[in-house]
């Protein structure tokens, strides 16, 4: 069984008004093969990888200063906090609908959150957090279906970013679907 991972570039009010009415994404899955007309779909391959991206940076994150670690844990929070953070997911689609939410949804950002994730994004020190990714050396992992080093994290990382600055191009909002 494979881990499947989209993203929804969206208009913000149509996307909350068929969450609401739906309750659930069934209204996404039920359009399926069409997509749905107010959303631009992005699909990635090796979803697991893209999952295993929280688990990699929570190893990683005990070996970053704290200059580092606090902007690194802002962005890498907003997006994995469900997986990683044992935390309620930045999930606007289920705050703005009022609906009991989707456990597909790894995050689901309005046009202004998807603004403070770039914030976010752009304040971590790339140069810094990598220098520390390069030689920081991860426990082994059993199985082959792992994040396997900071350049393969950090790919991640900014197919995140590609998402969020289309969506803000747009003034749109981001929903991050992960099916298994």
């Amino acid at each position: 069984m494979g881990t499947d991972v989209f993203a929804l570039i969206t208009r913000w009010e149509p996307m909350v008004d068929a969450f609401r009415s739906s309750g659930s994404l069934d209204f996404y899955w039920n359009a399926l093969p069409k997509l749905l007309p107010y959303a631009w779909q992005h699909r990635i391959s090796g979803g697991y990888g893209f999952v295993e991206a929280a688990w990699y940076y929570d190893a990683l994150r005990e070996h970053l200063p704290v200059h580092v670690r606090t902007p690194a844990d802002a962005f890498v929070r907003m997006l994995y906090a469900r997986l990683l953070f044992a935390e309620a997911s930045s999930d606007d689609l289920k705050a703005d609908s009022g609906a009991q939410g989707d456990e597909c949804v790894l995050y689901a950002l309005r046009p202004s959150s998807v603004r403070s994730a770039l914030e976010r994004f752009d304040s971590v020190p790339w140069d810094a957090l990598s220098e520390i990714g390069a030689r920081t050396v991860d426990p082994p992992r059993t199985g082959d279906r792992y994040v396997p080093d900071f350049d393969a994290f950090e790919t991640v990382l900014y197919q995140h970013c590609r998402w969020l600055r289309d969506a803000a191009a747009r003034d749109h909002g981001v929903v991050a679907i992960i099916s298994q």
